[in-house]
């Protein structure tokens, strides 16, 4: 997950502080949101936030965004 998250940071030319502006509107890699999502663990001491808020949101956002077109099509 870290060299994931690592990798698309810098292919995507973001500092630490882009990916905290920016989380919103990001692609994260499938390993960062299972991470932040805690489906593959939790480091001690939690999540850093407001990160992991802004990448589980983004996640529910594309997941009422799939039953919806299935819905109307």
């Amino acid at each position: 997950m870290v060299g994931d998250f690592a990798q698309f940071m810098a292919q995507n030319k973001l500092s630490a502080q882009d990916v905290l502006d920016k989380a919103e509107d990001l692609s994260f890699p499938k390993s960062v949101v299972e991470f932040m999502q805690g489906s593959i663990g939790q480091p001690h001491g939690g999540f850093p936030e407001p990160l992991r808020s802004k990448v589980c949101a983004f996640i529910f956002i594309i997941a009422i965004s799939i039953v919806y077109n299935h819905i109307i099509s």
